[in-house]
C-alpha cells in the first residue's frame, strides 16, 4: 500500500478571515499548490495526510487552528521530529511500501529522517500545478 503526505502551505483560511475557528486540515490551506496537491491526493485512492509544521503529520479531516509556524523552525526542532516519529507509528506509514511526499523536497528530508530505519521507501513526487 502506498500513502501521501501533502504539505501544508503558509497561505491560509484564517489570513482571509481572522475570526474563523478551527477547521478541517483539509480547508486550512489556500495556496493554488495545495488544492493541486489536495486535489491529486484525493484522486489518487491511497490514503493521504497533511504534513503541517505545527501539527505533524495529520488525516485531513482532523480540526486544526490558526498558526504560523516556518519550516525552519520545525527542520530544527528534535521534539517536531519525535512527534513525526510517533505519528509514523500511530498512522502506520512505516508499514506502507511506499509514500509519496508530494512536491517540497525540504519535507521529504523531515519525513525520511523521521522514518529512521524502516524499509519503506520514501519518495517526492513533483506535480505541476
Amino acid at each position: 500500500m502506498d500513502a501521501i503526505i501533502v504539505p501544508c502551505t503558509k497561505q491560509k483560511v484564517w489570513d482571509k478571515d481572522p475570526n474563523t475557528g478551527p477547521v478541517q486540515a483539509r480547508d486550512a490551506y489556500l495556496g493554488p499548490a495545495f488544492r493541486t496537491w489536495r486535489a491529486y491526493a484525493e484522486d489518487s485512492g491511497s490514503p493521504w495526510f497533511i504534513l503541517s509544521t505545527k501539527y505533524g503529520l495529520i488525516e485531513p479531516d482532523v480540526s486544526i487552528s490558526n498558526y504560523n509556524v516556518p519550516i525552519s523552525e520545525a527542520e530544527t526542532d528534535p521534539v517536531y521530529v519525535e512527534r513525526l516519529q510517533a505519528q509514523i507509528r500511530e498512522l502506520r506509514l512505516d508499514r506502507c511500501d511506499r509514500v509519496w511526499v508530494l512536491d517540497l523536497e525540504r519535507f521529504l528530508a523531515l519525513i525520511q529522517q523521521a522514518m529512521g530505519t524502516s524499509s519503506t521507501r520514501v519518495a517526492i513526487h513533483k506535480i505541476l500545478f
